[in-house]
């Protein structure tokens, strides 16, 4: 696959291009946002629950203001579902396999990231 250019990063198109393929463009979507990224990652380890968009604000220690957009955005990738309950908007995991699958791919190689980001902080001694 060819490296994509990230707002002229090398080092994110570089991250990217190891990416699997189908993932990237709900990745790029997610990694646009702060607050869609905290959301995602509280959903995933909560999937159970059922959360308004302020209540979600506060888990996730963004402002409302940023986790709304974020959250029709999550809603727009399938990512996330929205559920009407007496005229409040509730939002959870979705529980598609498809989606989840897309999902577990995305935090597979996010996570992988996140470490390789920790050694190479260790090994510079810096960051820790």
């Amino acid at each position: 696959m060819k490296a994509l250019e990230i707002k002229g990063n090398s080092l994110a198109s570089q991250a990217f291009g190891e990416m699997p393929p189908e993932v990237v463009p709900m990745a790029t979507r997610i990694f646009g946002s702060e607050a869609g990224r905290r959301v995602v990652t509280y959903l995933r380890r909560h999937p159970k629950l059922a959360l308004t968009a302020a209540d979600l604000a506060h888990s996730v220690n963004q402002p409302a203001d940023l986790v709304t957009p974020a959250l029709e955005e999550l809603v727009d990738l399938g990512i996330v579902r929205e559920e009407l309950i007496v005229g409040l908007a509730f939002y959870r995991l979705a529980g598609d396999a498809e989606h989840l699958g897309l999902l577990d791919r995305f935090f597979t190689w996010y996570e992988a990231c996140v470490r390789q980001v920790r050694d190479l902080q260790t090994l510079l001694g810096v960051g820790t």
